[in-house]
């Protein structure tokens, strides 16, 4: 853990980003300001008492609910539900400047249902956004108008703001990841009593490895390491140092590569690289003979991260392999002769499904999939683990 910002900090960003607000609105202008629940209520307190002494008068402060405008609550999710809480805004907001308040800025989902809630409340004139910490990740097309700290984070990493109303102390926090130098990927020889380090191989820059694989993906008659970090690379072996070849590189348009099976899904005796993201996303890669293509490309967009939900197996006993994808339902796709095709949806799960694998686990001979949520979100459902076989009924 990672404090980037101390309750100082915080309390000048504040007080600049006041600063900032009332620079850029003349002061005949109508201003109030809304912060979404949780923190982002309480950051919009403050701001408003901060623009108040810039003013030299109150500047109106509401808070916002946006549960029930959030897109991932269109998804079965359960038995749970949601836990709505109340929105208070004791003003009209009809030709008002709204400045909508949050503490982070990340995929810009909250920041879409929060502008969506206001606008059924009424037409403000204007609506400006101000966090206090934004992130790269955007999956929607908004950005801040005001932005008190721009945090250089990993995708796996977290961004935890701590209030002393909330958390009984004031500070900002990043968890998860590491940028610590080290190799990412290490070599492990057996040499008869115990393991040691054979070889080693160091990503350029600060990135991680989350699911590498090993496999022969270049028909070379020898296995490759695959990885990946912001980029999709195979590891070949020279007899003295693990030399890459980048298949793919990706931008902050797309997740960060988390998940890689490197197993044959087109029947034609050769294994393709299969890679899953911080987003609802596939890609499928192949060697040519003379490089690396993508095969094929899927986002299942208003779903759950892939993460590492990712399988290749005969999972309904038809003599062809199926790709099996996990976002918070398992998508089981198969190759028709030109392209992969959803064969299956299974939609009684829920939940982040960054566990998804394919093994025969009743030892009958047939393979069935393996599915465990890691996260949830706002129906509060308990996590879960499902084994599901094709063709069984209870």
């Amino acid at each position: 853990m990672t404090v980037i910002l101390d309750a100082e900090q915080m309390d000048r960003i504040l007080r600049d980003l006041a600063g900032e607000i009332a620079g850029r609105t003349p002061p005949e202008n109508n201003l109030a300001v809304i912060g979404v629940r949780s923190r982002g209520e309480i950051l919009a307190e403050r701001l408003a008492d901060c623009l108040a002494q810039e003013f030299s008068r109150p500047v109106p402060c509401g808070t916002l609910d946006i549960t029930l405008y959030r897109d991932d609550l269109n998804a079965p999710q359960g038995n749970g539900q949601p836990l709505v809480r109340t929105t208070e805004i004791g003003f009209n907001i009809d030709d008002r400047t709204i400045v909508l308040v949050d503490d982070v800025l990340y995929t810009g989902r909250s920041a879409r249902a929060a502008m969506d809630a206001l606008i059924d409340l009424g037409r403000p004139k204007a609506i400006r956004l101000a966090v206090l910490v934004e992130r790269a990740g955007r999956e929607l097309p908004i950005q801040a108008d005001y932005v008190g700290y721009k945090a250089d984070v990993e995708p796996a990493q977290s961004i935890q703001v701590h209030l002393i109303e909330s958390d009984g102390r004031n500070e900002v926090v990043v968890t998860g990841g590491y940028r610590s130098g080290l190799p990412e990927v290490l070599v492990l020889e057996w040499d008869g009593t115990t393991f040691s380090e054979e070889s080693n191989w160091n990503a350029p820059g600060s990135r991680s490895v989350y699911f590498p694989w090993i496999a022969d993906v270049d028909e070379d008659g020898e296995n490759e390491i695959i990885v990946n970090t912001n980029e999709t690379v195979v590891l070949n072996w020279d007899g003295a140092a693990w030399q890459p070849t980048v298949v793919a590189r990706y931008d902050d348009t797309t997740g960060y590569p988390f998940g890689c099976v490197s197993k044959d899904s087109d029947g034609d005796g050769k294994p393709e690289i299969h890679v899953t993201f911080y987003t609802p996303e596939l890609a499928v890669y192949e060697w040519t003979g003379d490089g690396y293509e993508q095969k094929y490309h899927h986002v299942w967009q208003g779903e759950d991260a892939t993460i590492e939900a990712i399988d290749v197996g005969d999972v309904d006993d038809d003599g062809v392999a199926e790709i099996c994808v996990g976002t918070n339902w398992v998508h089981i796709l198969q190759w028709n002769g030109a392209t992969y095709e959803e064969e299956y949806l299974i939609d009684d799960t829920f939940g982040m499904l960054a566990v998804t694998c394919v093994g025969d686990m009743d030892n009958d001979g047939s393979l069935e999939i393996n599915a465990g949520a890691v996260g949830v979100d706002a129906w509060g459902t308990p996590y879960k683990a499902w084994i599901l076989k094709y063709g069984w009924s209870e």
